[in-house]
C-alpha cells in the first residue's frame, strides 16, 4: 500500500547530520528508509541523536521530516581544540566534525586552565535545543593540538570508546 503525497507519520530513529547543517534520520525500523532533514528543522540536533521526526512522502516517492522531539543525547562529552576570547574570557571549541552545528561554549570559570590551542576534552552541560548558550566545561586538558603523541587517544575520544579499564 502506497502513502500519498503529504500523508504523515511519525518515526524515530538516529540522525546523521551533513556538514551543510542538514541531515537524515536513520529509523529505527530497518523496514523504513530514511527520512531528508533539511536545515531549519536540524536547530539543536546533533549527530548520532535519537529523535522522534514527523515525515511525509514527497512527490518523487522520498521522504522529507521535521524534528518534533530528541529522546536522547549521544553525545555527553567532546573533544576539540580550545580557543580563547580575549575580550569576554571565555573559550569556544569549534565543530571541526561537523556533527553538532555550532560552536561550544565554555564559560572562563569552566576552562580549568585550558590554553589557546590545546587539545581538551569538554563535558557538556547546556545543550543547544535548551535555554542558553550550548555550554560546557573542560574536564580533561589533553595537550597541544597537533601533538601527534594525542593523535590515538584524540579518536578513542571521539569514537566513544574507553581510555581506561577497571582492575576487573
Amino acid at each position: 500500500m502506497r502513502k500519498q503525497q503529504g500523508s504523515s507519520k511519525t518515526i524515530s530513529g538516529r540522525v546523521k547530520r551533513n556538514a551543510d547543517g542538514f541531515g537524515f534520520l536513520i529509523p529505527d525500523n530497518p523496514d523504513q528508509i530514511d527520512v531528508y532533514l533539511p536545515r531549519h528543522t536540524m536547530t539543536g540536533v546533533m549527530t548520532d541523536d535519537r529523535v522522534e521526526v514527523k515525515s511525509k512522502r514527497e512527490g518523487d516517492g522520498r521522504f522529507s521530516g521535521e524534528v518534533v522531539k530528541i529522546i536522547s543525547r549521544a553525545l555527553q562529552a567532546v573533544v576539540g581544540k580550545f580557543q580563547s576570547s580575549s575580550t569576554s574570557g571565555d573559550g569556544i571549541i569549534l565543530d571541526e566534525s561537523k556533527g553538532w552545528g555550532q560552536p561550544l561554549l565554555i564559560p572562563r570559570e569552566n576552562i580549568k586552565g585550558a590554553k589557546d590551542g590545546d587539545l581538551v576534552v569538554v563535558k557538556i552541560t547546556n545543550y543547544p535545543d535548551t535555554e542558553g548558550d550550548f555550554s560546557g566545561e573542560v574536564s580533561e586538558v589533553l595537550g597541544a593540538h597537533g601533538d601527534p603523541l594525542l593523535d590515538t587517544k584524540q579518536v578513542l575520544y571521539r569514537s566513544h570508546i574507553p581510555i581506561e579499564f577497571s582492575s576487573e
